[in-house]
């Protein structure tokens, strides 16, 4: 029974592997769009005038033949990547097969079923024992229960036989006691990864069905549309107009928001809400593998009879287990929880493009970022494992307490996610560059680039009158303290002198009047 529940091990680190998602091969029949080629579009595409409307259209789900769409049309692009736009729909399509398979009429080959067929031919090149990866956990985590749950940890180590509970007997507390913590470590271990993996298939089939992204306009957003590779990927599309990190899954046939990839393993899908019970069940899974196998090995050396010929196979069952499990974790556990990338947004070299809205003028104009290399979700390991696991540290402790992300995507005041620290200074330093050589406007008033217009020169000059105008009152009310305050002066030292007059005056000397008769006689 130990043997059986190593082999099982093995084999549900065998299906795990084999589960990860692995770069989708390029297509054989055409190669895909890239997004150097967007200006390029033919203007025949769902009857787009110009090239200019054929990339808002892309872009930012633009409606040429709309009548309020005329005056933003005459304007084009400046040389600093500034979309003027009067109207802004919710940010983009990156669902774009419906576009690609207009362009199939004039002769160019049929990306949708270039899809099906490339699918179908991955699908075919899986072996047939590896599209069995639930069943082996499944297998693992039945024997595992069976054999050291219940055959060694309870009959083993617990209980010994009626008469032993009731007969004092020292020699098999210790026993008991071993017993009882390997039983409640392992109960505990099973339980976290099996509720965490029940947790992930209710969200996946059941919850999420008719999840459709907020549309709603933000002040920072993604516009960079899914890789090429990814949209040919899709059947059929979903035509959405889909807000930031958004990706559209194959397998369910709908976009989701932080979409990772469809794991295999527990036939559930990895994105916003399941990627922490997915961490859930990687970590619990590995550490009760070692735990299970570390139960087999003593009940090996304790019992050897007829399980000492295998205890070999154990020992190399213990070491893949360990090493294959651990590795391809540490993967999954380093990209989605300690740098926020998802599979969609792991590449070499990446490109994204960010689009920042701001008045001018009282019209909404566009400013594209492109950046290479800097992740814009990145906000640093410490916070990234916040926004995965929970605010507050006794929240990393339950799977099903979802994080703040969750709840909040699309509701945030002028994002659908928390963006990296250098996205917003980008944002601040843009909005206050024309602000450096001008006046500071009050609060609500629209940025501008170059020269002052002559409203904000006149606000300016009316400015500084007040000033003027304020700085000469507090002289006046300064000038007229100064005055009260000598006239109090004045009044008090003026009531002294009647005091003193009404008061008898000193005596004169009588000797010296006497002196000063004589020297006026002579």
């Amino acid at each position: 029974m130990h043997l059986i529940t190593c082999m099982s091990a093995i084999l549900a680190v065998i299906g795990g592997v084999s589960a990860l998602p692995s770069p989708d091969p390029a297509p054989k029949t055409a190669s895909p769009i890239q997004t150097a080629d967007l200006m390029h579009v033919p203007q025949h595409v769902n009857n787009i005038p110009t090239e200019q409307d054929a990339l808002l259209s892309y872009l930012f789900g633009w409606n040429s033949t709309a009548p309020q769409s005329k005056v933003a049309r005459a304007k084009l692009w400046d040389d600093d990547d500034i979309v003027p736009i009067e109207e802004l729909p919710r940010c983009y399509h990156k669902c774009v097969v419906d576009n690609c398979c207009n362009m199939a009429s004039d002769g160019a080959p049929d990306i949708r079923e270039m899809t099906t067929n490339d699918f179908c031919v991955r699908a075919a090149r899986r072996p047939a024992l590896l599209l069995l990866q639930s069943i082996w956990i499944l297998l693992f985590l039945v024997f595992s229960a069976f054999s050291n749950l219940y055959y060694f940890c309870w009959l083993e180590l617990i209980f010994l036989g009626p008469a032993s509970w009731f007969t004092p007997d020292l020699s098999v507390a210790p026993n008991r006691v071993l017993g009882l913590s390997l039983l409640v470590i392992s109960a505990f271990l099973k339980a976290n990864c099996v509720g965490a993996w029940v947790q992930t298939l209710v969200i996946t089939w059941f919850c999420d069905r008719k999840w459709r992204p907020p549309r709603s306009s933000k002040n920072i957003m993604q516009v960079e549309p899914s890789n090429w590779d990814d949209a040919c990927e899709r059947l059929g599309g979903c035509n959405l107009r889909i807000s930031d990190r958004v990706y559209h899954c194959t397998r369910l046939g709908r976009c989701l928001p932080v979409y990772d990839h469809y794991c295999d393993f527990i036939k559930a899908a990895v994105y916003l809400r399941t990627i922490k019970a997915y961490l859930f069940v990687l970590v619990f899974l590995l550490l009760d593998a070692v735990f299970s196998i570390t139960i087999a090995i003593y009940a090996l050396a304790r019992y050897q009879l007829r399980f000492a010929p295998f205890a070999i196979s154990v020992i190399v069952a213990a070491l893949v287990v360990v090493g294959g499990v651990a590795f391809f974790t540490w993967d999954k556990f380093w990209l989605l929880a300690c740098k926020n990338c998802v599979y969609h947004e792991n590449r070499v070299d990446p490109e994204w493009r960010l689009v920042f809205k701001y008045d001018h003028h009282g019209q909404t104009r566009l400013h594209i970022l492109k950046s290479n290399g800097k992740h814009p979700w990145d906000l640093g390991i410490w916070e990234n494992m916040h926004q995965v696991f929970g605010r507050h540290w006794w929240q990393w402790l339950f799977f099903w307490w979802q994080p703040e992300r969750v709840s909040r995507y699309g509701h945030y005041a002028d994002r659908d996610l928390p963006y990296g620290d250098w996205v917003t200074r980008y944002r601040t330093d843009f909005l206050m560059a024309p602000l450096n050589s001008v006046a500071v406007d009050a609060p609500g008033a629209p940025p501008s680039h170059g020269r002052a217009p002559p409203h904000r020169q006149q606000q300016q000059v009316n400015r500084h009158e007040q000033q003027r105008s304020s700085a000469v009152s507090r002289d006046n009310e300064i000038t007229v303290h100064r005055s009260d305050v000598r006239r109090i002066q004045r009044s008090s030292g003026s009531s002294a002198g009647h005091a003193a007059g009404s008061a008898p005056s000193p005596p004169t000397h009588t000797r010296r009047r006497r002196l000063e008769l004589s020297g006026s006689q002579q």
